[in-house]
């Protein structure tokens, strides 16, 4: 007569199949949190861009005249491109810079923009960039694009918005 239970090699199958099962979920959810980053990065990007542009139009200024500290050297001054700058982008200065050229593009929009510096980070806790280079030189320099992106190690957010050059540069 045979005893009612599992036996040890029925128990330990059972088991590896609840850790693959597991795993697979844990593998999506991670993918799902990720997607969930970049779209939350291209929505708070969008934001900051008809920020900028509502301000470009109330002020008629290029971005380095609405918001002198978005520079990219303002964020640490002995770095300002390539992974130096990625190195150095969750520091607390950069992220205080950050929080600073938001607050100058939201108050040069006349109050039209609200809540633009409430914007902490990106959502891997970086600071968003920025590098204004339209009118930078003067004249000469009008034709030259903003930059803006995204820095954070390892993730990259397609479709990421641009800032469109100010046809009013001087």
């Amino acid at each position: 007569m045979r005893k009612k239970g599992f036996t040890l090699i029925e128990l330990l199958v059972v088991i590896s199949i609840i850790s693959l099962l597991s795993s697979v979920i844990l593998s999506s959810l991670n993918s799902a949190r990720e997607k969930a980053k970049v779209a939350t990065a291209r929505q708070q990007a969008r934001s900051i861009v008809q920020a900028i542009i509502t301000a470009q139009g109330e002020s008629g200024k290029t971005l380095i005249s609405l918001a002198p500290t978005s520079n990219a050297m303002h964020c640490n001054s002995a770095c300002s491109s390539g992974s130096c700058v990625a190195d150095r982008a969750n520091t607390p200065n950069c992220l205080a810079v950050m929080k600073t050229v938001l607050t100058e593009i939201e108050n040069s929009t006349n109050g039209i923009v609200k809540g633009l510096s409430n914007i902490p980070s990106d959502p891997w806790n970086y600071a968003y960039m920025f590098d204004s280079n339209q009118g930078e030189f003067g004249l000469p320099s009008c034709g030259n694009i903003d930059g803006f992106w995204v820095v954070a190690p390892g993730h990259s957010v397609p479709n990421f918005p641009t800032i469109p050059l100010n046809p009013k540069c001087p």
